[in-house]
């Protein structure tokens, strides 16, 4: 049996030079290696199959006769087998190495042992048969034989099965009598003799050339051969003879004769030892790529599934993959596969027959006991074990005998648990029950395990589930509840909606039902605010019905929390809700405690929806109020209230009160592993403080990025998007020119739900800043359906306002001044209804733009200089930086050169301690136009070049339409050069090399040469300096 795994190269059907296995396979939609499979082994799985096989690919007659035939007896020595050509060893390279070693070593007369160590399936013979491969086309001779478990080994048994006559070699010595000649053992004199006679078999045979002896299962060898093998070990040092052993280290028992004599043997043949594991996730990935061309998320699930079920063990692996294609749950579909549901995948036929007959060895009693353990799931603790089936402690040491015995299960170390040994097993065991059987267990279980102190509800519930008995509901909630607490929102709702189905048409429990809804929406309040409101109504409509007031009490206020995750304006109705909040009794309060409502009617959570909504001072009283009251309350509500601090301080423009506040939150969160409220407050931290304060703080600020990285990478949230989308990464990467990461991060968390306006914003900027006005306007719109009639405010109050200064400012770039005006006046309605300090130098700059753009030059100057005031205090240097480029603009455009070069200067150091690319880029192209304005436009080249780059670089087409109306343009060019002259012209006039240039037009430098020669003799002159003078006369270089 075959116990290792392959995979297949691309090689031609055996006899048909004509058809290949990836053509054969796609026709009968199974892989490469199934139908290498069915020739290797001399068969085809069927006579219909075989027949439609040769019709319909016309394979000729001789080669289908010659597959259903039965494979044909090997030569001597081919019991390992020989592995066809372009296969390829899985997950086993190092210890073929090592074998190969040996191998080598033995073929320069430097023989020995080596032992090969490994479980049942674990790919032992593969390994040794491409050994033994590589070993027949170095010229060695490969000899070898097996131990078998049916009916014993008898003495000698390997050995006298390699030295059958029949099966000898030709031209090469007699085998050594004893073992060749039938009866001849029983006369020899001693085992001396006997070991005498195979030494000197081996010997002469190694004359000829290097011997390469396999043993495989010695496990099951019986003590003589053992013996001999010592004999033999002991004496190839100095010969060209490799003796390779498998055996099966994990099963030999004390009364076996390994077991007895593995260590004399070790000592005295100074045999090197190979144990082989199971495979990891990287090999198994390995054979899931060659085998099949999967999708990366199909790829994913089959590893994920072939790792579970197999525990890595190769023979399973490749079972359950010849499993998964016989039933068409893998499956070929055009030139790639596909995988379809695994979660009803049964144990294949092969391995349920193998593990059946292991099972079979155990006492039928035994075989009933393990049923039950098998039902309590992979893990079994045994004092589990035997409440469950009520026996004694000497039943069940019998029981747990065997078992252990049969290697159906291991013990863990240090614990009173007993596992299975795959779970393979398991599941055997828990198919072959009938379904009363199986859910009588569970019933039984299940009530065992909740009369526990502290019983686990998820493994409470999933025994209620499975025997089908509604006490699985309130089991249910409490797994939904603790999953809640941590934050793993997914797992919250699953386990809330099975038991809301439980509950559903109990009329008798209909309040419970209702109570249950609220705590779903929760669930879904970031992910699916559509699926919470509408929970939220139906318990509206049974609160109603039962009369319940609390319910009705609480029921408007979730509402009008979950309708802000839908980006709606629900500000209104969250105040007016809350005035019944505070109202509700202490009972009930502490009735909701340990469910998700708990949090969210808790005034610190409160306090945090009035700071997203841009109310800081009603929010701060709100957070100060709970730290007062509530001094003992849970830690996750204390980082919510500080959280909320954090938020405020830091809208109303006190970015020191605000990075305590937002410190001393992650110390609370941090308790709780919260860390997806722990990487909220890096996020919002980096947005409102550090970026608008501090964004020269560049180390700091990349200090925080990975703080606030590990933090989302350990939250069950950051799980909802790839690795790199992270809030706090997104302004980051726009901020230093990553623009394309900031693209696809904003998308993916667009993609989960989370921050749909702010991720909009983003979004919506990038299309402005990338020319994409068209695509920024629907962004505008799909967050902003009222465009600027949207009153404020809206949850996540400063994405807002940005999302609406994006707005003026493509109404601006179209040239749109009656809706631009909108936008801005828009914007400063919003900005007039909050308490915000932040964002108050926006409007100054867009009316700057706007009067500009009506040529009131005088007026924009002094809307920009009040934005200089606004973006000074507190000091904002990225609005500073739009201030004082805007005002260097106007100044240029009003011929003040003076007043233009100081806000020049005061932008140009500002860009500079950002690491802000595109600013830069702004700030050059600003300082371009002062030069050309002045006079001085021979200067500007450098800085347009410079912007240039970056504007190509990030895609910006806006700016590089800027950037070409500012570069001259060349004119009338005497001397009838054409365009391809005056291109290499002006390459070389900017100091390019004749290869550079020929590198830049892709031409070769011989074509340049000619190019050049032709320039000189057109404009009669010699000399590259002539002709670089020639080019800035005429205003070709750039």
């Amino acid at each position: 049996m075959s116990d290792g795994g392959y995979a297949p190269g691309s090689t031609d059907f055996d006899g048909s030079e004509w058809l290949t296995l990836p053509a054969v396979a796609r026709h009968f939609g199974v892989s490469t290696h199934t139908i290498r499979r069915w020739i290797h082994d001399g068969r085809l799985p069927a006579e219909k199959r075989a027949g439609r096989f040769g019709e319909q690919f016309f394979v000729p007659s001789a080669a289908l006769d010659r597959a259903q035939e039965p494979a044909q007896e090997p030569d001597h020595g081919a019991v390992w087998g020989d592995p066809s050509t372009g296969r390829q060893l899985i997950g086993r390279r190092v210890e073929f190495e090592r074998l190969l070693a040996a191998l080598h070593a033995a073929i320069e007369g430097r023989g020995g042992v080596v032992l090969v160590a490994g479980d049942a399936g674990v790919g032992k013979s593969v390994l040794i048969e491409t050994l033994a491969g590589e070993a027949r086309a170095a010229g060695v001779q490969v000899i070898g034989a097996r131990c078998y478990e049916l009916d014993g080994t008898p003495p000698y048994g390997p050995w006298l099965e390699m030295f059958r006559t029949d099966r000898a070699p030709p031209n090469l010595p007699v085998p050594a009598p004893a073992l060749s000649v039938k009866d001849a053992l029983e006369a020899v004199a001693g085992r001396r003799k006997l070991h005498d006679q195979v030494l000197s078999f081996f010997t002469e045979l190694s004359r000829h050339r290097p011997v390469l002896l396999l043993l495989g299962d010695v496990h099951w060898a019986d003590e003589e051969s053992i013996h001999l093998l010592r004999h033999l070990g002991r004496q190839v040092g100095q010969r060209p003879i490799l003796i390779v052993v498998t055996y099966r280290h994990v099963e030999l028992r004390p009364n076996e004769p390994l077991y007895r004599l593995l260590p004399h043997v070790l000592r005295e043949t100074e045999a090197e030892r190979i144990t082989l594991r199971e495979w990891d996730r990287e090999a198994v990935v390995e054979l899931v790529t060659a085998r099949y061309p999967l999708s990366q998320a199909d790829q994913d699930r089959l590893v994920t599934f072939l790792l579970h079920s197999s525990e890595g063990n190769p023979f399973f692996v490749n079972e359950l993959l010849q499993s998964l294609e016989d039933e068409g749950v893998l499956r070929l579909a055009g030139e790639g596969w596909v995988l379809g549901e695994l979660s009803g995948v049964r144990v294949p036929p092969l391995l349920r027959q193998l593990i059946d007959e292991r099972l079979e060895r155990l006492a039928p009693e035994a075989r009933h006991l393990l049923q039950a353990a098998a039902v309590i799931g992979e893990e079994v603790p045994i004092d589990v074990w035997q409440a469950v089936t009520e026996v004694s402690d000497e039943a069940l040491a019998d029981v747990i005998e065997q078992a252990l015995a049969v290697r159906v299960m291991v013990e863990l170390p240090q614990e009173p648990v007993l596992r299975f040994r795959h779970k393979l097993y398991r599941q055997s065991l828990y198919e072959h029950m009938i379904l009363l059987r199986r859910r009588s267990w569970h019933r039984r279980i299940a009530e065992v395990l909740a009369a526990e102190p502290n019983p686990d509800p998820d493994v409470v519930a999933r025994h209620f589930s499975e025997a089908g008995d509604p006490r699985a509901a309130e089991w249910l909630i409490a797994s939904g509840r603790r999953a809640a607490g941590a934050f793993a929102l997914a797992v919250t709702a699953a386990r809330f909606e099975k038991a809301l189905a439980i509950l559903e048409g109990d009329d008798h429990r209909k309040r419970e039902r209702a109570w249950l809804l609220c705590e779903l929406a929760e669930a879904y309040r970031f992910t699916d605010p559509q699926r919470a409101i509408a929970y939220l109504d139906t318990a509206q409509r049974i609160a109603n019905e039962v009369g319940d007031e609390e319910l009705r009490t609480i029921i408007p206020y979730c509402n009008a929390r979950v309708r802000t995750y839908a980006a709606q304006n629900t500000y209104a109705a969250l105040r007016e809700s809350w005035r019944g909040i505070e109202g509700l009794p202490e009972s009930t309060r502490h009735a909701l405690a340990g469910t998700p409502l708990a949090y969210a009617v808790s005034r610190a959570t409160y306090a945090q929806l009035l700071a997203h909504y841009g109310a800081y001072g009603p929010a701060l009283e709100q957070a100060e109020r709970f730290l007062a009251e509530s001094p003992l309350a849970d830690p996750r509500e204390h980082g919510t209230a500080y959280f909320a601090i954090g938020l405020a301080h830091g809208g109303l423009g006190r970015p020191s009160e605000a990075r305590a506040a937002f410190d001393q939150a992650r110390t609370y969160f941090r308790q709780t592993e919260a860390y997806h409220m722990v990487g909220a407050t890096y996020d919002w931290e980096l947005d409102l403080v550090l970026q608008v304060y501090y964004p020269d703080r560049v180390e700091e600020r990349r200090r925080m990025l990975d703080e606030a990285a590990r933090a989302w990478r350990h939250s069950v949230f950051g799980a909802l998007v790839p690795p790199g989308s992270l809030p706090t990464m997104i302004d980051s990467l726009l901020l230093e020119g990553r623009w394309d990461e900031a693209r696809a991060s904003a998308t993916a968390f667009l993609g989960a739900n989370a921050q749909p306006l702010g991720m909009r914003r983003i979004l919506a900027d990038l299309d402005r800043r990338q020319g994409d006005s068209s695509r920024a306007w629907a962004r505008i719109a799909e967050a902003l359906p009222d465009g600027p009639d949207t009153e404020p405010p809206l949850s996540h109050f400063p994405f807002g306002l940005r999302l609406i200064g994006v707005a003026a400012e493509l109404a601006l770039d179209d040239g749109d001044l009656d809706w631009a005006r909108r936008w801005i006046l828009a914007l400063e309605r919003w900005l007039d209804w909050s308490d915000i300090e932040v964002g108050r130098a926006t409007p100054d700059h867009l009316w700057a733009r706007y009067y500009a753009a009506q040529g009131d030059l005088d007026r924009a100057w002094q809307c920009q200089r009040e934005g200089l005031r606004h973006a000074s205090n507190p000091r904002q240097p990225l609005a500073m930086l739009t201030a004082h480029r805007t005002l260097a603009r106007l100044a240029t455009l009003r011929r003040d050169f003076a007043a233009a070069r100081q806000h020049l200067v005061g932008a140009e150091r500002l860009a500079a301690s950002f690491e802000a690319p595109y600013s830069l880029a702004l700030v050059q192209v600003t300082h371009a136009e002062l030069l050309i304005a002045s006079g001085r436009g021979h200067e500007a080249g450098g800085l347009l070049a410079a912007a240039r780059a970056t504007a190509e670089a990030l895609g910006a087409k806006p700016l590089l339409a800027v950037i070409d109306n500012l570069e001259p343009r060349p004119t009338a060019v005497p001397g009838g050069l054409s365009a391809r002259e005056i291109e290499v012209l002006r390459l070389v006039a900017e100091g390019l090399t004749d290869a550079e240039v020929a590198v830049r037009l892709s031409i070769s430098p011989r074509t340049v040469g000619g190019h050049l020669q032709s320039i000189y003799n057109k404009l009669g002159i010699s000399s590259r300096t002539a002709a670089t003078s020639f080019a800035h006369k005429y205003g070709l270089v750039r």
